[in-house]
């Protein structure tokens, strides 16, 4: 098979490499780099010398040739599958081929390599299981689509090199990214040719029939063979790859054809198979071995921390996260961070080339990457893309990370509204009917990403995408001026459809606009967030405020300081008192008072509340805070925040009747949602005092809210009748109860909710506890779930930016939280399970996975930081099963373990069964973490004692 690499530097005829390929292990030796050469020089020589070698292997990768270089200076070669022409290395672990930078000029043995960097493939099972299925079926094209540097290329690679293990299979790899853009299939064509011929045939037929006689020619040295052709970057030249694809398919019944492309070949039978980015696990461990490879590798939790910062923020794209792990060796890493805001001060589109060497121009930095496919558009679908920036942007999601999405994007009514036609720009023909059918070619080159919903389609941009399609707008004639407007339309597009649809909720129809805010909740929060504070901007935010409040804070997923930050600064300025109501400044001052009070920040919502008072023109005596039982005639919302705050900062037993008079007030007012919010806070507020009666006053609301049709607000409903049948003992119910509610909270996204109900989990637990319901076990688990829960929910307290110091009723029942779970529990145990539950991520569900019983931290990968607190019980294995668990962390697969041990291959397989139970894993992958220290000499030395596989053996 010809292997997948660049083209070397030096001419090279039509047919056949122009440099001879290293023989079955030799080595080449480039000394004195830098007084023979520049750096730049002696990178492309060694990159041709490592790209020029072969084995024989199914990749086409020597394993066995390597370049050992002694310089003064940094000589840089993308490791492993640098050659290949998408360059993705979604999920490797370790460089197939070395190059090492030494002092001296001793050659290192292969077998002293470790064996992940044999056999070190990590994630994309579920698409290599699904591309091995069709490679071994009867599909004759198929084609993985994917944006540039996703990993397409590499995962082809690799599918290949798997199925190369199992049946007889010879791959021929046609390289296109050469290709001028819109070149025609006679140019494809002869790419084709050139690969398949390598050497100069004496036929007098031409190069189309000698390629396709080539390709039908059967291996007299195997019985059955299949030919897969895999035609790589087609995306540019899509019309002449699909005819000569085409052709191909025709002329060559037996011939499988494998593409790689952003976009579809268009073939009627063509199968499809997305490329998606990493899982955030899968693109830490990434960032993680590309800083040890520029020798700044990440330690400790804060650095972690950081580390999944940063691949969240490059949307976990294989080819970004290495970009953004280079940056490492001429900063820290909190610097790189900070350097990745998502702002126009962003400047990962700033950064300097890296790898310089051994990869294409388009894959050295983020912006070019994302240029192959732009650059392709025309005018009129790059002038949508630019427009889109105006929206948040949104974030593929693997599905094995088994987290859901959070909006960002647009559906396409706010697509049309907002980038229609421009009525102050009389050049602009840019018509919204047209929308759709652009849209659809942008999806189509990967610069756009599709979400469907059960009702619904949103396209959105990847943050990398946005900034670069808002640079471009920017720079455009005008571009900050259209800019402007473009943020002004997607501001009073966002507010008019809060303003519709506020009269939805506490009811059937509460659904309709629940489907509409949860995505459309970015796009809020980015409107908010525009440059400035002008008097037009402030005024659309204090409409904003003054209608979302008093609504479920449902919809903020994240930190409520910034929300508030925004708000405070709209009522500061003096311009929104002209022509505005009162109500509307007092409504949205109390909301900026209840987001203080969600924080726990007293010294932000007291003056706040004392600002709406006077607002309100109220004659309050001077005490009025100390009187709350008395009707100072103040609006309904200032009630409410005020009850709010009595209840949740301070524990007053009063809270409960100035919540029934906001009720009361907003119900006279004809508010319904204000009201059912108002008798939310208020049955809550029964609890401290009177929880006969707040048992049974929360059982009646939540009848009311189930049979409304209002789901969230049943949910909320739910998260009382909890608190209070824990207050009365009433467990069992008390559980089932907020288990549904927690699970609607999850299925909506609504992280703010789901930690209320989280909490209410833990007194529940604990008072199971307490109360020593059920046998000693029992009684263990629930607390060791509660302590995990209580450390889960700090984190996730720290991550929405609150602080429960400030909240005296949550400070005294945490308190003896904490002395039942100690005293159950012990010091250790109670310490470790808290330890346990702070390292889940609640952003991606696993802290109300937890909760919800659906994730058990035993369950985990080893990988993952929560297990580094539990035994990994490797004491338990038998002593033929300790043998057998290294062989396979070193890499030796279950046949290879049968011979080495004379064992029978059921018999192994068994015995890993019994090693996956008993260390609690699901993938031999977990096993190499769980190795005690004192064991890793041996599977250092058994990973370099592989038996190689057959078609290995056979090519030596």
């Amino acid at each position: 098979m010809k292997h997948p690499s660049f083209p070397p530097t030096a001419t090279r005829t039509r047919r056949g490499p122009a440099h001879p390929p290293l023989g079955q292990g030799q080595h080449a030796g480039v000394s004195e780099c830098s007084k023979a050469r520049p750096p730049m020089a002696i990178g492309d020589v060694a990159g041709r010398i490592l790209r020029s070698g072969r084995n024989g292997s199914s990749l086409g990768v020597p394993c066995v040739c390597r370049v050992i270089c002694t310089c003064t200076v940094q000589v840089r070669r993308e490791s492993s599958m640098s050659e290949l022409a998408d360059n993705g290395r979604a999920g490797i672990s370790r460089p197939r081929t070395e190059m090492v930078i030494t002092s001296d000029r001793q050659i290192v043995p292969s077998a002293q390599a470790p064996a992940a960097a044999r056999n070190g493939f990590v994630g994309r099972e579920p698409e290599l299981c699904r591309l091995a299925e069709l490679l071994s079926g009867e599909t004759r094209l198929i084609t993985l689509l994917g944006s540039s540097g996703v990993g397409k290329t590499w995962l082809a690679a690799e599918a290949i090199r798997r199925l190369e293990t199992t049946r007889s299979v010879s791959a021929t790899w046609v390289h296109l990214s050469r290709l001028p853009a819109g070149s025609a299939a006679d140019a494809v064509e002869a790419e084709f040719t050139g690969a398949v011929l390598e050497e100069e045939s004496d036929s007098a037929a031409s190069d189309w029939d000698a390629a396709i006689a080539a390709l039908r020619r059967p291996n007299p040295a195997r019985s059955k063979q299949h030919r897969i052709l895999v035609v790589e970057n087609c995306e540019h030249v899509i019309a002449g790859a699909g005819r000569v694809i085409t052709a191909l398919l025709r002329e060559v019944p037996e011939l499988t054809v494998l593409a790689t492309s952003c976009e579809p070949i268009g073939w009627i039978d063509e199968q499809w198979l997305a490329v998606p980015p990493l899982t955030p696990d899968q693109a830490l461990l990434l960032f993680q071995e590309g800083a040890a490879m520029v020798s700044h590798p990440v330690s400790g939790s804060a650095e972690t921390m950081m580390a999944r910062q940063i691949c969240r923020r490059v949307h976990h794209q294989p080819l970004f996260v290495r970009i953004a792990a280079a940056r490492l060796r001429h900063q820290p890493i909190a610097a790189v961070s900070r350097e990745l805001s998502g702002t126009a001060a962003d400047r990962r589109l700033r950064w300097s080339r890296w790898p310089r060497v051994g990869v294409e121009p388009r894959h050295q930095r983020i912006g070019d990457a994302i240029a192959w496919s732009y650059d392709l558009c025309d005018d009129r679908e790059r002038e949508l893309l630019q427009r889109m920036s105006v929206f948040a942007s949104g974030c593929d999601v693997n599905p094995e990370a088994k987290t859901t999405r959070s909006g960002g994007g647009a559906d396409l009514d706010a697509i049309q509204r907002v980038c229609g036609n421009d009525p102050l720009d009389d050049s602009d023909d840019l018509q919204a009917d047209e929308f759709e059918a652009i849209l659809g070619r942008l999806a189509d080159r990967a610069l756009i990403s599709v979400w469907i919903t059960a009702d619904n389609v949103y396209y959105y941009l990847s943050e990398s995408v946005r900034l670069f399609a808002s640079a471009q707008l920017r720079a455009t004639p005008f571009g900050q001026a259209k800019a402007s407007r473009l943020i002004e339309r997607h501001r009073r597009y966002y507010r008019d459809c809060l303003l519709r649809g506020r009269g939805d909720w506490s009811g059937p129809a509460e659904q309709k606009i629940l489907a509409w805010v949860r995505p459309a909740w970015p796009n809020i929060l980015d409107a908010m967030d525009g440059t400035g504070m002008d008097a037009i901007t402030a005024a659309v935010d204090v409409e904003l405020a003054a209608e979302l409040f008093p609504l479920p804070a449902l919809f903020v997923n994240g930190p409520v300081g910034p929300l508030r930050r925004r708000f405070e600064q709209a009522i500061a300025n003096p311009a929104v008192r002209i022509g505005r109501m009162p109500e509307d400044l007092i409504k949205a001052m109390s909301m900026v008072a209840w987001l203080a009070i969600c924080q726990g920040a007293r010294d932000i919502a007291d003056p706040i509340i004392e600002r709406c008072v006077a607002e309100a023109g109220v004659s309050a005596p001077a005490d009025w805070r100390q009187r709350p039982e008395a009707d100072l005639d103040l609006p309904a919302a200032i009630e409410l925040v005020w009850g709010c705050e009595l209840l949740m900062l301070d524990g007053n037993v009063h809270a409960a009747s100035v919540l029934a008079r906001a009720r009361e007030k907003y119900r006279r007012a004809g508010d319904e949602i204000g009201a059912s919010i108002s008798e939310l806070f208020e049955v809550a507020a029964m609890t401290q005092a009177e929880p006969d009666r707040a048992l049974e006053s929360a059982r009646r609301l939540y009848t009311r809210a189930s049979a409304s049709g209002a789901s969230h607000g049943a949910a909320l409903a739910a998260v009382v009748l909890t608190a209070a049948s824990t207050d009365c003992g009433q467990f069992d119910e008390a559980l089932e109860i907020g288990r549904d509610a927690l699970a609607f909270f999850v299925a909506c996204d609504d992280r703010w909710d789901a930690m209320w109900a989280i909490q209410q989990r833990i007194w529940t637990l604990v008072g199971m506890v307490a109360d020593r319901r059920g046998s000693r076990s029992e009684i263990a688990a629930r607390a060791t779930e509660a302590a995990r829960l209580q450390g889960g929910l700090r984190t996730f307290r720290k991550r929405l930016g609150v602080e429960t110091g400030n909240m005296r009723p949550l400070v005294e029942q945490n308190r003896r939280v904490t002395e039942v779970l100690r005293e159950t529990l012990g010091d250790a145990d109670y310490a470790a399970a808290v330890e346990q539950g702070a390292l889940l991520r609640p952003e991606a569900g696993e802290l109300q996975r937890l909760a919800l019983g659906t994730l058990s931290i035993e369950s985990m990968s080893p990988s993952h930081p929560a297990r580094q607190y539990m035994p990994s019980n490797w004491e338990d294995l038998t002593m033929a099963e300790e043998k057998i668990a290294l062989l396979a962390a070193a890499g030796w697969t279950n046949t290879a373990i049968a011979e080495r041990r004379g064992s029978s291959f059921k018999t192994v397989n068994a015995q890993m069964a019994s090693i996956f139970q008993k260390l609690m894993i699901n993938s031999r992958d977990d096993i190499i973490g769980l190795v005690p220290e004192q064991h890793m000499d041996v599977v250092r030395a058994e990973s370099g004692r592989q038996p190689r596989r057959h078609n290995e053996r056979a090519s030596a």
